[in-house]
């Protein structure tokens, strides 16, 4: 599908600009009806999100370098203060960070109002005229002749200078500036205004907060369509990719979206049925951010200040920093983007722990202290190291996202909550690709068949997923703008079993996702488990399944078949391995840990009933590929009530239809 096209059929060029705190992108849709992000005049795609006054006044890349040598003028960080009173923000909020910018202070005129105080140029006062000077022309004398001290020439005092005066920049003014050359950006790109944009922001602002965002846009002249959660762009690239590689057929599954931004960390559990997405949990972790303390930026800073040392001599202090080395650690920092595109490549659609550990980067910096260049090489698993501490903490969040998942206090186990993929997007999930998702398998909160989802480069994911959801708004009902968190949601997978097993070749047909690896390995369900209503579809929803009835003598003399149907609960049955201490180990040693071992499972929850349907006497296949057996329709319709109709036919037969009131939703 290609873009959108207005009353006139001309194209209707709608971007997205995912409005990070540090970094930010914009993404177009293309002729072919593809979602790709575009790079700005300094052919950056990663925009950085700042503004910078040096003489003139610099906006985005340009305004990076300023943060080594203009620090004060310098303006970052200012997206999450949207909204806020300088009485709310936290006193972290305007402490030092690993690259320095202008202070955060009390507006002097405005009360309450957050600002920064920058020194600008600012063009002289026009020049005055002498109070000496009449109204009389007095012509210039020729150069020869030499002025008259009776009668001076009046003379107007010249112009001076620019002048640098004290300007209060409140994180509206900045976000309005940095709106607006985005929008610059994307015009010049497209060739004309773009028609509207989809802004992301965090899932976890407050309205007041969304409100600014969106006026700081409306003011920057741009035509905001939706203010999109962050997790619902990540969704919609999601799905995009997915419809790609199956041509339009969409799968079940549970994903894993772990959004690293350089502020914070926001894994959240989003359960994908049939195209439609709900979000099952989700937890913000803000001391998890990439720039903050202890985190990934903060480790990889004090490593190379670690090399820095050995290979010179020279003392390197960061984090913290003192005034003799402030500006080598804002050098550190600004380079760091740099390491973590190169250390991975895009994230392929592969298995977790299959992910190569070769990849390496080098660093080269000119002049980062005491005069002396630095130059030093790091790859993925000499990375991996580094950050195991915080790959660690990483796991304890997902845990802790499964835990909540599972509702009523009951743990991600007991609820079966088995994650199939995982999503990375921001600039941290270009690192975390090769550690993080090592740390996930070796707690056993993921088993070893998790895959990654391909969506591309992770700090262009966003982007992408706006501009994607801002080219259906057009074709969405407005009575169909809900929340993923608030729809709601069959608690419980809804399904048959089928007496006799189906012929291995020939699984059931339909979109359902097979609860306990497809089919149940218990010998007391009575028979196959065939799920059709998974469990965290979003209501009102149909499901429909076809497959056949086995042929064999005893089969095709039946004329009726009959189904169970039932409620039942996916379970995780994690395993504890104990490892033996090898023989020549110290007493001293520590014990080796237990290895986790995951498997599927299901339970039988409630009976919700039987159905019969007649059978046409069985016909031999027409084609060797079309089984031999005689082919069962069934479809589920569950209402947002959690009322079930369950309908099924064989052939031309007439449907049987039986109801159930309110199954446990």
């Amino acid at each position: 599908m290609g873009s959108p096209t207005g009353p006139n059929n001309e194209e209707t060029a709608i971007i997205g600009i995912n409005f990070g705190n540090s970094y930010a992108s914009i993404a177009v849709i293309t002729k072919e009806g593809n979602a790709e992000c575009i790079a700005n005049e300094d052919g950056e795609r990663q925009i950085a999100a700042a503004i910078s006054f040096h003489d003139e006044e610099l906006a985005r890349n340009q305004a990076t370098p300023q943060l080594v040598k203009n620090a004060n003028n310098t303006i970052t960080g200012f997206r999450n203060l949207l909204g806020k009173k300088f009485s709310e923000i936290p006193s972290s909020g305007l402490g030092p960070t690993l690259a320095p910018s202008a202070p955060l202070i009390q507006h002097p005129s405005l009360p309450d109002t957050p600002c920064y105080a920058v020194e600008v140029l600012v063009p002289s006062p026009a020049p005055l005229i002498s109070s000496r000077s009449t109204s009389t022309f007095t012509p210039t004398p020729p150069p020869s002749s030499r002025p008259s001290t009776q009668h001076p020439t009046p003379l107007a005092t010249p112009r001076s200078e620019p002048i640098r005066q004290t300007r209060y920049i409140t994180p509206h003014d900045a976000a309005t500036l940095f709106l607006k050359s985005l929008h610059q950006s994307a015009a010049d790109f497209l060739g004309k205004v773009p028609d509207g944009a989809v802004v992301t922001v965090p899932s976890w602002f407050t309205k007041s907060q969304r409100e600014a965002v969106q006026g700081a846009a409306k003011e920057a002249g741009i035509n905001v369509m939706e203010i999109l959660d962050e997790d619902a762009a990540a969704a919609s690239v999601v799905l995009d990719s997915e419809n790609d590689m199956n041509q339009g057929k969409s799968s079940d599954r549970t994903t894993l979206l772990v959004d690293w931004g350089s502020t914070d960390l926001m894994v959240s559990l989003l359960s994908i049925r049939a195209g439609l997405v709900h979000v099952l949990s989700s937890k913000r972790s803000p001391e998890l951010g990439t720039a903050c303390t202890g985190s990934i930026d903060e480790v990889l800073v004090k490593h190379f200040a670690k090399e820095f040392a050995k290979k010179t001599g020279e003392s390197l202090q960061v984090c913290p920093s003192n005034a003799k080395s402030s500006r080598a650690q804002t050098k550190l920092a600004l380079a760091l983007p740099h390491v973590k595109r190169s250390l991975t490549t895009a994230i392929t659609s592969s298995t977790l722990n299959s992910s190569s550990q070769s990849k390496s980067t080098q660093i080269s910096i000119e002049s980062l202290h005491g005069g002396l260049d630095f130059s030093s090489a790091l790859n993925r698993t000499r990375a991996s190291g580094l950050l195991s501490g915080v790959f660690t903490r990483f796991a304890e969040v997902v845990r802790t996202v499964l835990d909540s998942a599972g509702g009523d206090g009951e743990p991600w186990a007991g609820r079966g909550i088995w994650v199939d993929t995982v999503v990375w997007v921001g600039g941290g999930g270009r690192l975390a690709t090769a550690g993080a998702s090592a740390a996930l398998l070796a707690s056993g909160v993921l088993g070893e068949d998790v895959r990654d989802e391909d969506v591309g480069a992770p700090e262009e994911a966003l982007a992408r997923g706006c501009a994607l959801h801002g080219r259906g708004i057009e074709h969405t009902p407005p009575s169909l703008d809900v929340d993923p968190r608030d729809v709601p949601v069959a608690r419980r997978t809804v399904g048959i079993i089928v007496p006799q097993p189906l012929p291995s070749e020939q699984p059931p047909n339909g979109n359902a996702r097979h609860a306990g690896d497809s089919e149940s390995k218990d010998a007391d369900l009575g028979g196959q488990w065939i799920p059709v209503l998974p469990a965290e579809t979003p209501l009102p929803c149909r499901r429909t399944i076809r497959f056949p009835i086995m042929s064999s003598p005893s089969s095709d003399s039946l004329d009726r078949a009959v189904f169970e149907v039932w409620e039942i609960s996916e379970i995780v049955r994690v395993l504890r391995i104990p490892q033996a201490q090898l023989s020549d180990a110290s007493d001293d040693e520590e014990a080796p840990e237990d290895i986790e071992e995951r498997e599927r499972g299901i339970r039988k929850e409630q009976h919700l009933g039987v159905i019969e349907i007649p059978l046409s006497p069985s016909k031999p296949a027409k084609k060797a590929k079309e089984p031999s057996g005689r082919i069962v329709q069934v479809r589920f319709d569950m209402d947002v009530n959690g009322g079930l109709e369950v309908r099924a036919q064989q052939g031309e037969n007439e449907w049987v239809t039986m109801n159930v009131a309110s199954p446990a939703t």
